[in-house]
């Protein structure tokens, strides 16, 4: 566009940046006198035009409510015969994507946190915020999808802007379009982005994960720079999301503070379940983990390198990487026939397996999918119903065999606790047959030969987010059966900080105790042992007094505290300041503690 056409009510100055879909300009609205953006978006012909308007002005009616100090604020849209514009605030200042080009080594450690924890508050809004539709229908949250450091702004003073939300996903609502294509950048996609599954807001959370460590390292964690000689092919970047666990950034830079790169590398989890929930839970571990309290937000934000607030640009500048990075704000482009699945060479015309053209559109495409999908499966109906039945069968049976091994397990732990034998400790009982050999030979004449599971109520000192105490008494030990449970209702973790931290238990009366049995923490076919956790008994002067010390050795599974039968109300379960598994040592994790002996016969309390 010329300079001085106007458009609705604004006028266009000069092109500020270019994007795959279109151009941004510069230019002021003709009465209120106000500098804007004005991004074009030019569709690949009428049909798309057609085809696209509704969706282009449903979600500018949606953009246009997002109300926040660290997004680009939308002030119009407009729907012309050739093209679409959306009118926004215009940013002074540089892309994210610019400064990190700047700083090829990283940004300056607490400069760059402070930078993420603005985003993170930006996307942490968008995803919870409350919007109407075009109908007057309430809604919550958005996803961007798209996120990666060309879309996000540094004005003056360090002060974050996120833009770009041009092909966000309303949170519950169906697909965008047609197509089912996969959006985003490929070094930026979540692994579920780069497989076309559905998407929500851990998306977001680790395409943050992939620009957080490029800040602190210079690089993403996948791919290289963008524009590099040696830069990977973006089906070899996609694969590495799917695939590749990332280097740890502490590797690239020495700055980098471990407790920091636990949380970089918990947002690049390849499964969402494993990655924080929401951005604000990633906003939270984060400021835990530079020790800040969670009232402060951005106090140090305003901190600016010298010479930063002459720095001006607009939004949406042309970037290294926007020129050569083809799917900068477009669908990320398929090496495979939308219609079989089949590789397809860049140079090809036609799929050589269906014969599908590789050219036409995205709904033309949707439709062949769907005739070849229906035709495969008629084919495949009766594989599919053998199949079905082979499965319920081998259900069937795995179901039987985990209950009797769940029965043959606590029938041990119970024959464990009733042992009596004159030369064992009854204390010092190991589950495990075959650590018998390791158990003391401490004098147990005095503990009752009656002894069974003491009920008791739990309380515990804290608990991580998604977790309750509930597990720790359920009776569920068997692995087997807790890893087909989601990841919190099998086991029970501690708050991650770096203080003692207990399980307390209540029998409500006076028992004599004579074994404590302790079950690790299991997760996803790993055990959890703590480095040392104690056995503790109230004193006489109100506080606890430990009776023995459980440090796991080779027993990964679970084990047994050392002690003399004794009489107590109540016990607890402590692990001391920063003991807990090697690869967390701030959280003291158990999937289950069972206490045995005989309750006295007074009832007393």
């Amino acid at each position: 566009m010329e300079t001085g056409k106007k458009v609705g009510s604004y006028v266009v100055e000069e092109p500020v940046g270019r994007g795959g879909m279109g151009v941004v300009y510069r230019g002021h609205h003709e009465k209120l006198h106000r500098t804007v953006a004005i991004k074009s978006i030019n569709p690949r012909g009428t049909h798309d035009l057609r085809r696209l308007r509704h969706r282009f002005e449903r979600e500018a009616y949606v953009q246009a409510q997002l109300d926040h100090p660290g997004v680009v604020k939308i002030y119009d849209y407009i729907v012309s015969e050739q093209a679409y514009f959306i009118v926004m605030e215009f940013v002074e200042g540089r892309s994210l994507a610019k400064l990190i080009a700047e700083n090829p080594s990283g940004i300056e450690h607490e400069r760059a946190l402070n930078l993420f924890e603005q985003i993170l508050e930006a996307v942490s809004y968008a995803h919870t915020f409350v919007y109407h539709d075009e109908n007057g229908a309430t809604h919550r949250g958005i996803v961007h999808r798209d996120l990666k450091p060309p879309n996000i702004m540094v004005a003056p003073g360090d002060r974050i802007k996120i833009t770009d939300f041009g092909i966000v996903k309303l949170v519950g609502a169906s697909a965008t379009d047609t197509s089912k294509i996969a959006y985003g950048s490929p070094r930026y996609v979540s692994p579920e982005q780069a497989a076309g599954e559905n998407l929500d807001q851990r998306s977001d959370v680790y395409s943050l994960g992939v620009i957080l460590y490029e800040m602190l390292t210079g690089e993403p964690p996948f791919g290289g720079r963008a524009g590099d000689k040696d830069a990977a092919p973006r089906t070899e970047i996609l694969r590495a999301h799917k695939e590749q666990q990332p280097r740890p950034p502490s590797e690239l830079n020495a700055s980098v503070t471990s407790a920091v790169e636990r949380v970089v590398l918990r947002a690049l989890e390849k499964k969402p379940e494993r990655r924080f929930s929401t951005a604000d839970e990633f906003l939270r571990a984060l400021r835990r983990a530079r020790g800040r309290e969670p009232a402060a937000a951005t106090a140090n934000a305003e901190r600016a390198t010298a010479g930063d607030a002459n720095d001006t640009g607009a939004l949406g500048e042309t970037t290294g990487e926007v020129i050569q990075d083809p799917y900068h704000t477009q669908p990320i482009a398929s090496e495979t026939c939308r219609v079989c699945g089949a590789d397809v060479a860049g140079e090809e015309a036609t799929c050589v397996r269906c014969g599908h053209d590789i050219g036409t559109s995205s709904a033309t495409s949707e439709l062949a999918r769907r005739e070849l999908t229906a035709r495969q499966g008629r084919r495949g109906l009766k594989l599919f119903a053998a199949v079905a039945a082979l499965l319920a069968l081998l259900a069937t049976v795995v179901f039987f065999v985990s209950r009797q091994s769940a029965d043959n397990a606590n029938e041990n732990a119970t024959r464990g606790a009733n042992a009596n034998s004159s030369n064992v400790n009854a204390g010092a009982s190991n589950v495990n047959a075959e650590d018998a050999s390791n158990e003391s030979s401490g004098d147990a004449s005095n503990a009752p030969a009656n002894a069974s599971l003491l009920e008791a109520s739990v309380k515990v000192d804290s608990s991580f987010d998604g977790y309750g105490a509930r597990p720790l008494t359920d009776g569920v030990t068997d692995v087997r059966q807790i890893g087909s449970m989601r990841y919190n209702l099998g086991n029970w973790v501690s708050a991650e900080s770096p203080e003692a931290h207990w399980v307390e238990f209540d029998f409500k009366r006076r028992a004599r105790v004579t074994a404590v049995y302790v079950f690790w923490g299991f997760d996803r076919g790993r055990y959890m042992p703590s480095r040392r956790i104690e056995l503790q008994t109230p004193d006489t002067s109100g506080g606890w007094q430990t009776v023995s010390t459980l440090e796991p050795g080779n027993n990964y599974d679970r084990a047994a505290f050392e002690f003399e039968p004794l009489t107590a109300d109540r016990l607890r379960v402590l692990q001391p300041a920063q003991q807990g598994p090697a690869n967390r040592p701030f959280v003291l994790w158990l999937r289950e503690v069972q206490a045995f002996g005989v309750y006295d016969e007074s009832g007393a309390k």
